[in-house]
């Protein structure tokens, strides 16, 4: 968990990274069907039933991609994922960020 204060208000942040489950990603898929999300973050996976494929590819001891998600003042509002993992070549990875809530914590 990462606590701290920031400004001069003193506004107190709580956020905690959890583990993804697949009722995570049914509720991420729904969230990100909104437009305004969609316009902001242009995923590439098409459907649900392949995002939870994914998800269970994520799983395995060889996987090339890692997930969390994000929860704020105790309410899941997004996910952080590494994927493109590539620790034999080139040594590298892409790190991606998605908060969904659009202002609505």
């Amino acid at each position: 968990m990462i606590d701290y204060y920031i400004d001069e208000r003193m506004a107190f942040m709580d956020i905690m990274l959890k583990t993804r489950t697949k009722d995570h990603i049914m509720t991420f898929w729904k969230k990100t069907q909104d437009e305004e999300i969609k316009r902001l973050f242009p995923f590439s996976i098409e459907s649900l039933e392949k995002a939870l494929i994914l998800f269970e590819e994520s799983l395995k001891a060889d996987a090339l991609s890692y997930g969390k998600v994000i929860y704020f003042k105790g309410k899941y509002i997004g996910d952080i994922w590494c994927y493109g993992i590539d620790e034999t070549n080139e040594k590298i990875a892409i790190l991606s960020i998605v908060e969904f809530t659009l202002n609505k914590v």
